[in-house]
């Protein structure tokens, strides 16, 4: 059996994982609208963001033969671990720092895309039931 779906979601996380490891102390080209992006509005960006990868970790583990409270337990255990992962390891990174309130910021993004997703799940469910 191939793993191949979950290249989007591991992707993802590499994705975040090399932006959080953007120093925020100096300029950098190609960056700067990161870096000069205001703060409450980055604070904010946690929540689409683990979101967005919530909602992946939902679809890579639908291809395996799994119950979906299965899936959203697994889900969430992978996003908010990665979540306070990825602010530890922003301590370490020059001009950044961990984040009590952005972790908490990680794990509202992560709860609102599974109950996103479940919300339309639900709804496309039963449009298909009905017709």
């Amino acid at each position: 059996m191939t793993h191949k779906h979950l290249i989007c979601p591991i992707g993802y996380m590499l994705i975040v994982f090399i932006l959080s490891s953007i120093p925020m102390d100096r300029q950098i080209e190609g960056v700067n609208f990161l870096i000069n992006l205001n703060s409450d509005i980055q604070n904010l960006l946690h929540i689409p963001l683990f979101g967005c990868l919530s909602v992946l970790w939902i679809k890579a583990l639908e291809r395996y033969n799994i119950r979906y409270s299965n899936i959203v337990f697994r889900t969430l255990t992978i996003t908010i671990l990665f979540g306070i992962f990825d602010e530890i390891h922003q301590y370490f990174v020059p001009g950044r720092f961990a984040s009590f309130m952005d972790m908490l910021l990680n794990i509202m993004g992560s709860l609102f895309g599974v109950a996103a997703y479940s919300v339309y799940l639900r709804k496309h469910v039963k449009r298909l039931n009905q017709g």
